[in-house]
């Protein structure tokens, strides 16, 4: 599966906005989060209502229902984010 998209880095919020809407099989589709940059690593941290909306979205559009139980689960929990860091390879 693969999308094009864009992304904005905003250094003063400290945030990602990642854009998919010129694609024409996910018009509007975009999702913001939280970043925090080191030298070596790169952490996200998303709200996790809005991951799992963008998810869906993404998930619709291919054919995939399998979104389902997890949304279920996280819908059970106010304000949860659910985040992931990346690491510079040497």
């Amino acid at each position: 599966m693969n999308f094009s998209g864009q992304y904005t880095f905003s250094q003063e919020e400290g945030t990602i906005e990642l854009d998919y809407g010129k694609n024409e099989k996910l018009k509007g589709v975009s999702l913001k989060t939280d970043v925090s940059v080191s030298l070596n690593s790169m952490q996200l941290l998303f709200n996790a209502d809005k991951l799992l909306d963008f998810i869906s979205k993404i998930s619709s559009t291919v054919g995939d229902s399998k979104i389902g139980a997890l949304t279920s689960l996280i819908d059970q929990y106010d304000g949860l984010k659910i985040g992931f860091e990346l690491s510079r390879v040497k």
